[in-house]
C-alpha cells in the first residue's frame, strides 16, 4: 500500500496532513486560494459577479483538495473517543 499523506484525527471527522507530502499539498492549495483573491479582484465586473467568481474558484479548489486527501489519506471515519 502506498504511502498515506493523510491521516485521521484522533477525535471527530477529518485529515491533518502526515508527511512532508501532505503538507506541501496543504501549502499548494493555501497558495492557490491566495493567488486567485487578486487575480478575481482585478477582473472589471459587479461587486456581485466578482464575489461569485471568487467563491466558485474557491469551490472548485476546494473539492479538487478533498479529493487529493481522499485518495491519498486514510478512510475517513467519526472518532468520538479514542479505541484502545
Amino acid at each position: 500500500m502506498a504511502k498515506q499523506w493523510f491521516r485521521n484525527k484522533t477525535y471527530g471527522f477529518g485529515w491533518y496532513p502526515s508527511c512532508w507530502q501532505g503538507w506541501a499539498a496543504l501549502a499548494v492549495y493555501l497558495l492557490v486560494v491566495f493567488i486567485t483573491m487578486p487575480i478575481v479582484a482585478s477582473i472589471t465586473a459587479t461587486e456581485s459577479m466578482v464575489a461569485l467568481i471568487f467563491a466558485t474558484a474557491v469551490f472548485i479548489e476546494t473539492a479538487i483538495f478533498l479529493f487529493i486527501t481522499y485518495k491519498k489519506g486514510d478512510k475517513l471515519e467519526w472518532k468520538l473517543w479514542q479505541k484502545k
